[in-house]
């Protein structure tokens, strides 16, 4: 008996015009939708030498065990609140199954493969032929119709696995989903006051700068070949009289050139977090390698803040895959981290454009992170309504349902007044965003230039570098860095500034020409979150907590 796995297949891109699908010899269309093609061009089949990275995601053991203590080590009521697992302690509880890892890898042996085993995923390069056999599908090479440079080997069916193996596998990565290319959003209001690092900290009353004096740091993953620029963020700095400061670590290979989305991310995540050491992690390739990215970071966590600015429709992955990658942000979270995703620049509508109903973002809609929504200023300089594109929802409740540290925000959200139809959205899923910051206008340094960048992709640097502020505050005074924020944050409404204005319909409207999207209320709402930050109340939030 054969038992299939599906890996990310179902794929979200911008919906266009319709578009023919393509007739390759031996190409089964038939997982793929039409949009697919808007997309990406099938340029052939694999070459029988050609190598592919596969990530099989081994069962793991002790997962009741590490969602219990995410959940205690979480949440300041708890006794257990801070209380933070070591390296050691993590590995030696939660691990791959004995029998599990030892089924996958005999394969693998057998077949001659060569792999590495990182924590609970075996990751092996294997030639296309091989690759074809072990799983019985057939490889070809893709072209991106935008970016003629990425290119991309995927089978479009998912891996069969043998019996013997496939009971132990959550799922196949690298075979099947494509990579959601980033691109910032190009949302400047004429009329918004430009966001430059005096008026960012102004507006949130952030009068404090790094100690120098704990080992609280922040760090940024990058993905897509999108590096920084050092000459870049020296102007950046010079130009509006900050503090010299390097970016301490550089994990990946990054040119003289830099790209706006990683400069925009180092350049103000060092001006929330100012004097706070800085990491910066590329990931190598044009996927979006969570994994890769993930499993390093719960060997060697070099710092307790990270700030993630990509993302994806939640529909381009399976339910294993989102579960198992919530589980391994769930492994970084006992060990004290905060990780911040930006919660996307289209709404209510991901990366689909204004379709019929609403897409939620991934991993922003992950119960496990934190999601970052984005607000504008009015031409008077207050921050008064989020963005019109700023990501926000539920997540599909077949993916997650709602965790219990926002369920009263929530259901005080859907008993307050105008709500989409319900056949739009999924009310029991998780909500999000949790928070939000200003995300229009941002003043970056490009090529020594100044220029205006706007997006959720800012306002969760912005977000993340006051995180990493206050763990250097609670050091010093003796108390473990915050860790997993969400908990924490919805138990303290009042240390944020509350958005009541916008909603995020990316400008569509529903046939009684209402906003097809959610709009800002008084406490928690799916544009907004819980509001922006007010320094000085977080300030003190962190210290009773």
């Amino acid at each position: 008996t054969m038992l299939r796995v599906f890996a990310s297949l179902f794929l979200a891109v911008a919906l266009a015009s319709a578009a023919p699908i393509v007739t390759v010899p031996d190409l089964d269309t038939s997982h793929l939708s039409e949009e697919f093609f808007q997309e990406w061009s099938v340029l052939g089949r694999a070459e029988a030498e050609h190598v592919v990275l596969l990530s099989f995601a081994v069962r793991l053991d002790g997962v009741e065990l590490l969602e219990k203590k995410f959940a205690s080590v979480s949440d300041p009521k708890n006794a257990d609140y801070a209380n933070y697992w070591t390296h050691e302690q993590l590995h030696n509880t939660v691990y791959p199954n004995a029998d599990a890892l030892k089924a996958v890898t005999t394969w693998l042996e057998s077949a001659g493969v060569e792999f590495q085993v990182e924590r609970g995923f075996v990751r092996a390069k294997v030639a296309a032929s091989l690759a074809e056999s072990l799983l019985s599908v057939k490889l070809f090479h893709f072209q991106h119709l935008r970016r003629s440079d990425v290119t991309v080997t995927r089978s479009a069916t998912p891996a069969v696995l043998p019996a013997a193996v496939a009971p132990y596998i959550d799922f196949v990565g690298g075979l099947v989903s494509f990579p959601v290319l980033r691109h910032l959003t190009e949302h400047n209001v004429e009329k918004a006051p430009k966001i430059k690092p005096d008026n960012l900290r102004s507006l949130y009353a952030i009068d404090e700068e790094g100690s120098g004096e704990t080992w609280a740091a922040q760090a940024l993953a990058e993905f897509q070949h999108q590096a920084y620029s050092k000459g870049d963020l020296e102007e950046f700095q010079k130009m509006f009289h900050l503090t010299p400061q390097a970016i301490r670590n550089v994990t990946g290979k990054i040119g003289v050139l830099g790209h706006t989305e990683a400069n925009l991310d180092v350049q103000y995540i060092m001006v929330t977090g100012e004097k706070i050491p800085t990491d910066f992690w590329l990931v190598e390739g044009f996927s979006f390698d969570l994994i890769g990215w993930i499993t390093a970071v719960q060997k060697n966590k070099t710092a307790d803040v990270w700030s993630v600015s990509y993302g994806e429709d939640i529909s381009t992955v399976t339910v294993d895959y989102a579960t198992r990658l919530d589980k391994e942000f769930q492994q970084i979270a006992v060990l004290g981290a905060s990780v911040i995703f930006a919660s996307g620049d289209s709404g209510v509508y991901s990366r689909s454009g204004g379709t019929a109903k609403f897409h939620p973002s991934f991993p922003a809609s992950l119960p496990s992170v934190t999601a970052v929504g984005a607000t504008q200023l009015d031409d008077d300089g207050v921050e008064r309504n989020c963005t019109t594109w700023s990501g926000g929802g539920f997540s599909l409740s077949s993916y997650f349902t709602r965790p219990s540290y926002q369920d009263n925000a929530v259901k005080a959200y859907t008993a307050s007044g105008y709500l989409p139809s319900s056949d739009l959205w999924d009310s029991a899923g998780r909500g999000f965003p949790d928070v939000s910051a200003v995300g229009v206008n941002y003043e970056v340094v490009v090529d020594r230039i100044p220029m205006g960048v706007s997006g959720t992709s800012a306002a969760a640097p912005a977000f993340a570098g006051v995180i990493a502020l206050l763990n250097d505050i609670r050091i010093k005074a003796g108390k473990p860095q915050l860790g997993f924020l969400n908990p924490w944050i919805y138990q303290n409404p009042d240390m944020f500034h509350d958005i009541v204005m916008g909603c995020n319909n990316n400008d569509v409207k529903d046939a009684q020409g209402n906003p097809a999207g959610f709009c800002a209320r008084a406490g928690w709402d799916p544009a907004t979150g819980m509001g922006t930050p007010n320094y000085p109340k977080l300030k003190a939030a962190a210290l009773a907590a």
